[in-house]
């Protein structure tokens, strides 16, 4: 739901601060036909996660997301991004297996962290 509300927000406060929405000399642009697709397997089973377990949809997003990163480490030709890609991802199945399933709603809250 909340995903909902904040696409055409990010569209209007982009539309409303004249922000571009390409940027020609972006890298990611020449593997974009690639990146897009390989996400693309991903939703079939975050619906079922949520549809059937919400717990373990809770622990799977922020995992995912973090493994994100690993592509800006390319964009910006930055280790960084390659070594918090890998660590947050860790931390997040690390906690998953750790905390009760009761804490489970604070990983969203370290992944943001």
């Amino acid at each position: 739901m909340w995903g909902t509300c904040v696409i055409p927000l990010a569209f209007l406060v982009g539309h409303l601060l004249k922000i571009p929405k390409t940027v020609k000399d972006n890298p990611l642009l020449s593997i974009l036909p690639i990146l897009i697709p390989s996400q693309l397997p991903f939703f079939p089973f975050l619906v079922f996660l949520l549809v059937n377990s919400s717990d373990l949809f809770i622990v799977f997003l922020p995992t995912v997301s973090a493994a994100h990163f690993f592509t800006y480490g390319w964009v910006y030709n930055l280790k960084l991004f390659y070594d918090f890609s890998f660590l947050m991802s860790m931390v997040m199945t690390i906690l998953a297996f750790l905390l009760p399933t009761h804490l489970w709603w604070c990983l969203p809250l370290v992944m943001g962290l």
